[in-house]
């Protein structure tokens, strides 16, 4: 169990954070899949569960979140 936090980020796992903070910094999926060596098609996943984790529905949110970040 993770202590509380008010960063919404601490919700996402490494990985999440990683690909989040990846994409939110302007790398398309196929870019984050080859730096993370993973599919094109698991970025998108992750990205997604970001998404609902955070509740938000785009990059631009994603971003603003990941710029405003203390974790």
């Amino acid at each position: 169990m993770r202590a509380a936090n008010s960063c919404p980020l601490a919700r996402l796992s490494t990985q999440e954070l990683k690909v989040a903070r990846m994409f939110s910094a302007g790398y398309s999926y196929k870019e984050v899949a080859q730096k993370l060596n993973l599919a094109p098609a698991t970025v998108r996943n992750v990205i997604q569960r970001v998404y609902a984790k955070l509740d938000i529905c785009g990059k631009a949110e994603l971003a603003t979140l990941v710029s405003h970040a203390t974790i």
